[in-house]
């Protein structure tokens, strides 16, 4: 009876939980581990600079080629990219092939030609070298915590797309109530170090692991922080990608607004006004 009682209670304020015996784990919680983009932050990150490296490509032809990279993207960043080209009228092109790189970003093929854009380690990956030049001004924006997207055609980088996203307003309360409870927390992300550790100072998480796959997320989740027995996991996030963690966790606690369907599906809570 307590049980559906406090499942009941927890709806009026939003919290969906799965089941009773998903309530009696998140009593048990040791520690919350939490993704960054969407979750700590709003998840609508805007574009705040456009950098062309190429010989002769302006800035709209490098936010046209990168809205017809990331098109059919799921994530928050490429939703950005091209909401921001089209409210400038910057028009995708239509792609022939459009693949997603788990943690590292899309390749897409188009008018004979292959595209990319994601991470530096995606560039690397593919063959695309970015010059020193190009590396100390990433370099700058990270340091200022803003998110770095390489756009790479014809075996090289054309240009950057620099975002930042704004932290939830009640974030901060919420790691310091979990302190107050004994919780530790965490912060794992795919995103760079820098931006990740910004993060991190202004809301006070203890831990931060940045630049991860979503299966080294998994592996810190199983091996380092649910090595023992007494040390139980609550993962917290939004994207489909990060379903994986929900799952390894001792309790997954989805986003439910800004959330992917996969995550909500996979999460033994949910939070519905994130």
């Amino acid at each position: 009876t307590a049980i559906m009682a406090g499942i009941g209670n927890a709806t009026r304020f939003g919290v969906l939980i799965s089941s009773g015996d998903a309530l009696e784990r998140l009593a048990k919680v040791t520690r919350v581990v939490f993704d960054k983009t969407g979750t700590l932050t709003h998840g609508k990150p805007e574009v705040v600079a456009i950098h062309p490296f190429a010989s002769g490509m302006t800035t709209g032809e490098l936010l046209g080629l990168a809205a017809t990279i990331e098109q059919r993207s799921e994530h928050p960043l490429g939703k950005a990219i091209l909401r921001h080209a089209k409210s400038l009228g910057a028009a995708p092109k239509s792609v022939e092939q459009s693949t997603a790189v788990p943690g590292r970003g899309v390749s897409v093929s188009f008018d004979g030609k292959q595209a990319l854009g994601g991470t530096l380690q995606l560039m690397l990956d593919n063959g695309i070298c970015p010059s020193d030049e190009i590396l100390k001004t990433v370099e700058e924006y990270k340091e200022s915590g803003s998110t770095v997207i390489f756009i790479g055609i014809d075996n090289s980088v054309a240009g950057i797309i620099v975002l930042a996203d704004t932290l939830r307003s009640d974030a901060g309360i919420t790691v310091k109530r979990l302190h107050r409870e004994g919780v530790w927390t965490t912060l794992l992300t795919g995103d760079n170090a820098q931006a990740a550790n910004s993060i991190a100072a202004a809301v006070g998480i203890d831990e931060v692991k940045a630049e991860l796959l979503p299966e080294d997320k998994v592996n810190i989740i199983l091996n380092e922080l649910q090595k023992s027995r007494l040390d139980k996991v609550c993962m917290v996030c939004d994207g489909s990608s990060d379903a994986p963690s929900l799952k390894a966790a001792y309790v997954g606690l989805a986003m439910g607004g800004v959330g992917s369907e996969i995550a909500v599906d996979a999460a033994d809570a949910v939070l519905v006004q994130d």
